[in-house]
């Protein structure tokens, strides 16, 4: 597909590919620059990390317009690969997924005060929750008297969100509460790896075991847990013991290493976009 910024599709390229999206400038000038997307080396990159880390299931990231790639048409590729996830980091991103036709499994994890839960609620968005949102989550499926389906995150040394180990026991308490009342059901429990693309690092078996340790909690609480994610691409590529029972490939999914000495090709990883110009001067 070849796609241009205001959302108009050039119906000649369209005939040509539907493996390759043209982003491009909303004009009718001759394009100068474009950042060209190959839709087939996002189905080889899932592919190649489905048959990796199977039995787990694969979350195709595709946050920030898919990481400028085109969120629609990546998770589209990526769901027709074999991927059985779809994670954006706003609810709002989901939405617009969900109300562009795509049914599979999602979800989205970094809210605001603003964050539409009611709409994510009605959507059937799986929502992550840090510690506040859990009662603003509650709220919304008050309203619209359906369950919120949740994943507590818990912070096992990123830093970036999630609850802390200490907070987890008072987080557990209030999501019984609320799963009790029918507001809610804890369906999972997740983390993010800090520093995995530098293996020789020792946080991420600090974090690996923080995470066993917060799994432990969340089912002696006596949720039914039905994932536990923590693998990032790096975790996916050189830590089979973080696989658990789902995986979230961002980086990866796009093609590219995030080993600083390894090349994509190593792990049979296709680079999904290039950037095409002109030459104007010599």
């Amino acid at each position: 597909d070849e796609k241009w910024e205001d959302g108009t599709v050039n119906s000649e390229a369209l005939e040509q590919s539907n493996d390759t999206a043209a982003i491009m400038p909303p004009t009718s000038a001759p394009w100068e620059r474009r950042a060209v997307i190959d839709l087939s080396a996002i189905r080889n990159n899932v592919k190649q990390v489905v048959d990796l880390v199977a039995p787990a299931a694969v979350m195709a990231v595709v946050k920030a317009d898919g990481y400028g790639h085109g969120a629609l048409q990546v998770a589209t590729a990526a769901l027709e690969a074999g991927a059985g996830w779809v994670g954006c980091a706003h609810v709002t991103e989901a939405l617009a997924l969900r109300e562009a036709g795509l049914d599979a499994p999602m979800l989205a994890w970094l809210h605001t005060q603003d964050t539409p839960f009611d709409d994510a609620i009605e959507a059937g968005i799986d929502l992550g929750v840090s510690g506040w949102d859990l009662d603003a989550i509650a709220a919304a499926a008050r309203r619209l008297q359906a369950p919120a389906r949740i994943h507590l995150k818990v912070d096992t040394g990123l830093g970036r969100n999630g609850s802390t180990m200490a907070d987890l026991p008072s987080l557990l308490q209030r999501a019984s509460e609320y799963q009790e009342a029918g507001l809610l059901r804890v369906v999972g429990v997740f983390s993010h790896l800090a520093v995995a693309d530098e293996p020789e690092r020792p946080e991420t078996d600090m974090q690996l075991a923080v995470f066993d340790e917060a799994i432990a909690l969340v089912e002696a609480a006596g949720f039914d847990l039905e994932v536990r994610h923590i693998a990032n691409t790096p975790g996916i590529l050189s830590r089979p013991d973080s696989h658990h029972e789902l995986v979230r490939l961002g980086l990866g999914l796009y093609g590219l290493s995030p080993f600083e000495n390894e090349s994509p090709d190593s792990f049979g990883l296709r680079p999904a976009m290039k950037l095409v110009t002109r030459v104007a001067n010599v």
